[in-house]
């Protein structure tokens, strides 16, 4: 991850999301609450039946994020 982030900085690009699934329902996990303290982006998360969730850390709090797909 932080490679990742590191190389789109040195090519002048913003990472505005991250991308990851979970085998059981498409919610963060405590691990994934780290991680959004860590990198403050939208974190999309998908299970393995393509159900889909968007999340962002908010003041200490994790809210949806209305994803648009049209």
């Amino acid at each position: 991850m932080i490679r990742a982030i590191d190389e789109a900085e040195e090519r002048g690009l913003e990472v505005v999301g991250i991308f990851h699934s979970h085998l059981c329902k498409p919610i963060p996990s405590e691990r994934d609450r780290k991680g959004m303290e860590n990198w403050p982006v939208i974190w999309l998360i998908v299970d393995n039946g393509g159900n889909y969730g968007a999340f962002m850390l908010e003041r200490g709090s994790i809210k949806e994020v209305v994803v648009v797909t049209e």
